[in-house]
């Protein structure tokens, strides 16, 4: 799978699942400022899944509608070390492979998927 990490996604993570053989782009390096519809675009672009803390997606995709969108996998981990964090999105994101059409919240003791409009 493809990830395009949004600029709030910390180092560790974006390092751990490069060692994982993961294609991941970064936007805090790519192009950091960009607003969160060109995030998108350039997720769409790319066939890749957007993977963020901000929940400005799931409304930009979910409720607004902006765009035609694959995959959305949103971080809500809490009270974990940055080593902690990058582990367990690790983990999850290496044992399913059913991210296509779905935004995906991870929490810190589970997972919630919606599919997302067509």
């Amino acid at each position: 799978m493809k990830i395009l990490a949004d600029e709030n996604v910390p180092f560790s993570i974006i390092q751990k699942l490069e060692e994982k053989g993961y294609d991941i782009r970064w936007i805090q390096k790519d192009a950091p400022d960009i607003s969160d519809i060109l995030v998108m675009q350039r997720a769409y672009q790319d066939t890749r899944a957007i993977l963020t803390f901000d929940p400005d997606f799931g409304e930009l995709c979910i409720k607004e509608r902006v765009q035609p969108f694959g995959r959305i996998i949103l971080l809500r981990l809490y009270q974990m070390s940055l080593h902690d964090m990058a582990e367990y999105t690790t983990n999850i994101i290496s044992t399913r492979d059913d991210w296509e059409g779905h935004f995906s919240v991870l929490e810190n003791d589970r997972e919630r998927i919606r599919t997302l409009p067509q």
